[in-house]
């Protein structure tokens, strides 16, 4: 297939497909050109770890998210979709997306007495560490002071 004619059924696929579809999806059967548009859009992590200025671990794994719940009225168009780590996804449900509480991850981070070396790590290959909220910032001092 020429690349023009896959740009076009790409596109085609990305005008219609989910739109107004309710039911859970599982990521296997999401076109990749789905995918694709939802990182290109939003970035290769969590969204809502980049808002709130943090950089998730490697081994916190992504999950698809809808924006709109389907239990809301959501459905699977990728403008509807979004990546979230597995403690953002989990800890939101049918939820508006909470940008001031903690994820899970940081606290199992300092627990294991890892999230100081994970913040240098951050700044050291230039990732995002940069909390953007002043209670964020302050839950994250007391974690660290906790750590050190």
């Amino acid at each position: 297939m020429s690349s023009a004619r896959r740009l076009r059924r790409d596109d085609a696929v990305l005008q219609e497909w989910g739109r107004g579809v309710t039911r859970r999806v599982p990521l296997s059967e999401v076109p990749k050109c789905v995918i694709n548009k939802v990182v290109e859009r939003d970035g290769d992590g969590c969204a809502a770890c980049s808002l709130m200025g943090l950089t998730p671990p490697a081994d916190e794994p992504l999950e698809l998210d809808h924006k709109q719940p389907l239990a809301r009225g959501g459905d699977n168009h990728w403008t509807n979709l979004q990546f979230l780590c597995r403690s953002h996804n989990r800890g939101r449900s049918a939820r508006p997306l909470d940008l001031v509480s903690l994820p899970a991850w940081l606290r199992r981070l300092a627990r294991a007495g890892a999230l100081v070396d994970h913040i240098r790590w951050c700044w050291h290959v230039g990732l995002d560490w940069e909390p953007t909220d002043p209670d964020v910032e302050a839950q994250l001092d007391a974690l660290v002071g906790e750590e050190l």
